[in-house]
């Protein structure tokens, strides 16, 4: 049974090397799961075209949200879709409309997010541009924003993309034996 690590075997003063068993990128990604009491980071998911995307949710002193980011690990663009967030006691979010004496209870959209989450991580060729174009599309709020830290899903999936941006620092925990996949 192969466990990922290289072993050199000596024959007659010749070196032969067996096969490194690769790196399941996937398994390097459950390294970003990270949960606590007001916070849960999902397992990142690879786009391909060197773009990753994960799910955050968490709690703050009125409510609950949901982020969902998508990184260009080349260039440090991420792209932050926000989802509804929900008061406490299951309340809808609530706008107060500048310059007016009114609120304004914004609508459910939790089919339009499903759709988009389904359609994001299915979609051919992904970039930040095209899955801004498909939040837009599906009237969710979705802004961009440049990092000059690596995110763990793109230390997991796109190591080599680093850069010269700071490295995630969840590299340490992730296994680097073997070839990545």
């Amino acid at each position: 049974m192969a466990i990922g690590i290289p072993i050199t075997i000596i024959a007659s003063g010749q070196e032969l090397r067996a096969a490194e068993e690769p790196i399941d990128k996937n398994a390097r990604a459950e390294i970003c799961v990270f949960e606590d009491w007001h916070f849960t980071d999902f397992r990142p998911t690879d786009l391909g075209n060197g773009v990753v995307g994960a799910l955050s949710t968490g709690t703050t002193g009125v409510g609950m949200f949901s982020v969902w980011t998508a990184s260009d690990c080349e260039t440090g663009q991420n792209l932050d879709v926000t989802f509804n967030k929900v008061l406490w006691g299951g309340h809808p979010e609530v706008l107060a409309i500048p310059d007016q004496d009114e609120l304004r209870v914004v609508p459910d959209r939790t089919n339009a997010q499903e759709e988009f989450l389904s359609r994001a991580v299915s979609m051919e060729e992904a970039t930040i541009q095209k899955l801004h174009d498909l939040a837009k599309e599906s009237e969710i709020s979705a802004d961009f924003e440049r990092s000059n830290e690596e995110t763990c899903g793109c230390a997991a999936f796109y190591p080599e993309m680093v850069g010269d941006k700071k490295p995630s620092r969840m590299r340490d925990e992730m296994p680097t034996w073997g070839k990545q996949k």
